[in-house]
């Protein structure tokens, strides 16, 4: 009887692989809110000494250019959440996804600070907007007994690839 019930404790442990795997996937978009967020970190040190003048920052830029997340999350973090409810938390994920990156590589192959604000904003307008529906999508999507630690994979992805990049920051420029 006793080697039953542990048979079935594993069926039910493996029977939540999917969801715990499928839930990691959908908040790998969280991570990139974190890289969004960090990535100044790394990058306006190096601007501010750029030998490139069309690549230089100032202080002010420097500083407009770090809170444009923030300050595009003002607008899109609503529309995202109406966007979900009207398209599907799954389907503006995935819509929303190619013009992360899509921003991401116009950020990487910038040639001036236009095209640098340009992908930084189409990235953070995305990222932002498909945040809401992220952790809902987790809990409807997931077995009661897992929900609520599933639900805690959006804010674990996002202080990781802070983490990440911070590590790499430091390990990078040897400070």
């Amino acid at each position: 009887m006793e080697s039953t019930s542990l048979t079935t404790e594993k069926l039910k442990k493996i029977e939540y692989a999917p969801q715990i795997f499928g839930a990691a996937v959908i908040c790998l978009s969280t991570f990139n809110q974190g890289a969004l967020n960090g990535y100044t970190t790394i990058a306006l040190p190096q601007w501010k000494n750029e030998t490139n003048f069309d690549l230089r920052f100032d202080d002010n830029e420097s500083s407009l250019f770090a809170s444009s997340t923030f300050m595009i999350g003002i607008i899109c973090s609503p529309i995202g959440g109406i966007l979900s409810g009207w398209l599907g938390r799954r389907r503006l994920v995935l819509i929303a996804t190619p013009l992360v990156i899509c921003g991401w590589l116009i950020t990487g192959f910038a040639q001036n600070k236009i095209m640098l604000f340009v992908g930084r904003i189409i990235s953070g307008a995305t990222v932002v907007s498909q945040s809401p529906a992220i952790p809902i999508y987790i809990s409807e999507t997931a077995h009661p007994k897992v929900r609520g630690s599933l639900v805690t994979f959006d804010a674990l992805h996002w202080q990781l690839d802070i983490l990440q990049l911070g590590s790499l920051a430091t390990f990078s420029h040897g400070e």
